[in-house]
């Protein structure tokens, strides 16, 4: 979907959110499982901000949350510029009408 920039720019953003909302779930992770952080072993290093195995495999998430909301914002912003192009084509080919006149 996020692939679609160029010619729809609406469903890009549409694909961006999700793969936001999706990011989001998964960093939730980071707070909800205790498997993410070294346990502690008898070593000094453990815990906050020491990740295991499976909390390093959760942080490319981050990267991807920020990626998609930059291509959910530049797709909005693209969805944006069309619009208005296009109200204001439609704009110069057929003047404003007031109630009541008639062509």
């Amino acid at each position: 979907m996020i692939a679609l920039h160029p010619w729809l720019p609406r469903v890009s953003a549409v694909g961006s959110f999700l793969v936001f909302g999706m990011s989001f779930v998964t960093l939730s992770f980071l707070v909800t499982t205790p498997e993410c952080w070294v346990p502690p072993l008898g070593s000094p290093e453990h815990g906050f901000p020491l990740l295991s195995g499976a909390g390093r495999l959760v942080v490319k998430d981050a990267i991807m949350m920020g990626a998609a909301l930059v291509t959910m914002a530049d797709s909005a912003k693209a969805y944006l510029r069309r619009t208005k192009a296009t109200l204001q084509e439609t704009s110069a080919r057929e003047p404003f009408v007031l109630a009541g006149e008639h062509r």
